[in-house]
């Protein structure tokens, strides 16, 4: 029996490859079976006046297995490259120390719930096939064995240019969600009003 070439794993189906930005053959990833690309599919050149800004960061991922994963599309959103140059990335760098040193369990080891998200924006970009979001915001709970207590803290910034001199207001989970209707950690141990606080510097 002679062996099919080109098989695809979805006949004739428009299907949607979760793909790392950079990759080569990108535009063959964004076709569907009949070889047409799909129009309504975000594509690299959809953010190219953006950076692809993580949600959940690379530098917190555990291993270069973890970090490579953190660079699909899945994980990316349009962000103002000031913006994630600056104030995010502090946040990112900050909450990973935090977490480093609070989130500890009883084996030294940091264990900690990070969810990450962004707020749909108003504007679109290209043919709305992508949406810029207005704020991103990041939240994490963990179980402090030093503390022997439950602690948990949000930030969140909007997406907007700035100058290299703004940093993020840490704030409570109940903020999160009174300001920005996101609740981060329904029907869990993770405490409302409990904040870490961090040098922003």
């Amino acid at each position: 029996m002679e062996k099919e070439k080109n098989t695809k794993p979805y006949n004739n189906q428009a299907r949607l490859i979760d793909y790392a930005p950079g990759n080569e053959d990108e535009s063959k990833d964004m076709e569907n079976d009949n070889g047409e690309l799909q129009t309504q599919e975000a594509r690299k050149a959809d953010t190219k006046e953006y950076n692809k800004g993580h949600l959940f960061p690379n530098s917190h991922a555990y291993d270069n297995y973890g970090k490579k994963s953190t660079f699909t599309l899945t994980n990316i959103v349009p962000q103002v490259i000031s913006f994630n140059q600056g104030s995010w990335n502090k946040m990112e760098t900050c909450i990973k120390c935090i977490m480093d040193t609070y989130c500890k369990d009883n084996n030294g080891k940091t264990k900690a719930f990070v969810v990450v998200g962004a707020k749909p924006g108003e504007k679109d970009n290209h043919n709305g096939r992508v949406n810029i979001p207005s704020k991103l915001w990041f939240a994490f709970c963990c179980f402090s064995a030093e503390s022997n207590a439950w602690i948990a803290s949000a930030l969140w910034g909007d997406n907007v240019a700035e100058d290299n001199k703004q940093h993020m207001q840490t704030r409570t989970l109940k903020e999160l969600r009174e300001s920005l209707k996101i609740d981060a950690f329904p029907k869990s141990k993770c405490p409302d009003t409990t904040l870490v606080k961090f040098d922003p510097a």
